[in-house]
């Protein structure tokens, strides 16, 4: 399904990295109103779980696809959930623990801050913690696609036979 996901694509995949950014950015510069990164973030998340659910909607009047597809891609319901309980671990958990560990690491190689410090040593953390969110972006969308598949998808597949038995 990522082949076919809009959101999924990189330029707009990147969209949903606001809260990250956000977290990174308000850790270099304190000050800053880090708000739009975050609506940025919310927004791709939103608009990503309301399309799959929208699709999957419009998917389940053909008989014939929905007979090969499972459940997460043929109802609604469980599209939507599935896909903010994917977005909320790709997009949001996962990279932000992630970029701002990677910042406090760096900020705490360099050493301590001293007054004669040269002004290229202060965005060094900034630069590694975006980079980051950057470089693991595709790993980390693949390893919560297995995580989805191996441990959260089955049990929408035994929800919907338990509940078609009835």
């Amino acid at each position: 399904m990522a082949g076919n996901d809009l959101f999924r694509i990189m330029p707009i995949r990147l969209l949903g990295y606001g809260f990250p950014v956000g977290d990174v950015f308000g850790e270099r510069y304190r000050d800053m109103n880090t708000r739009p990164f975050y609506l940025v973030g919310g927004c791709y998340i939103w608009a990503h779980c309301f399309h799959r659910a929208f699709r999957a909607y419009t998917i389940s009047d053909n008989r014939f696809i929905t007979a090969s597809l499972p459940s997460h891609e043929t109802n609604a319901v469980i599209a939507f959930f599935d896909t903010f309980i994917f977005e909320t671990l790709a997009s949001y958990l996962i990279p932000t623990l992630t970029s701002t560990c990677v910042y406090w690491l760096v900020d705490y190689l360099q050493g301590p801050k001293r007054e004669g410090d040269s002004r290229a040593r202060w965005p060094l953390p900034f630069i590694f913690a975006l980079f980051t969110i950057i470089w693991f972006s595709g790993s980390v969308d693949r390893g919560v696609g297995h995580v989805m598949n191996d441990l959260i998808r089955p049990l929408y597949s035994a929800r919907v036979d338990v509940l078609s038995s009835l």
